[in-house]
């Protein structure tokens, strides 16, 4: 079983991550052109991590 220390993630390393996730998460929430659900996917490149919609 893998087991991660998420509140010391929070903390330290992780914590650029976990402010980058609640700022998205919050954008989800009150915007609601992000939330659409039809999304063309014109370009993507999976090494660089890179949509384009």
């Amino acid at each position: 079983m893998n087991h991660q220390d998420l509140a010391g993630e929070r903390a330290g390393a992780g914590a650029r991550m976990f402010c980058y996730y609640q700022d998205l998460i919050r954008l989800c929430r009150y915007r609601r052109a992000v939330r659409w659900h039809n999304v063309d996917v014109l370009h993507a490149h999976d090494a660089n991590r890179v949509m384009r919609v």
